[in-house]
């Protein structure tokens, strides 16, 4: 029910995903926890947040969490959830994951 204690943990998650030959923009991933609402919000946030920044040039975690919430209750469900998609934002940004060419 807690976070990982270091956020790459999670960034690396998203990028071993993000480089399976399965991987594909055009089909959503099915990502569900015990609750199917924490955790898996959390996920969803921010490999949704990794998104925006590879195909725009600012994120909106809040509207997006917004949008989440409307589709499900309780998406997300600890503040120290939402720091942690904020903080595997920061290391992703920090590897240089988005530097454009």
């Amino acid at each position: 029910m807690g976070v990982p204690k270091d956020p790459k943990d999670l960034l690396e998650l998203i990028k071993l995903y993000r480089a399976s030959d399965t991987y594909t923009r055009s089909w959503p991933l099915l990502v569900h926890c015990a609750g199917g609402v924490g955790r898996t919000g959390t996920f969803i946030l921010t490999d949704s947040m990794i998104d925006m920044a590879e195909q725009a040039d600012h994120v909106d975690f809040l509207k997006h969490l917004w949008v989440m919430r409307n589709q499900r209750i309780s998406m997300v469900e600890k503040p120290e959830q939402y720091a942690l998609a904020h903080k595997v934002m920061q290391a992703a940004i920090a590897e240089g994951m988005f530097k454009k060419d």
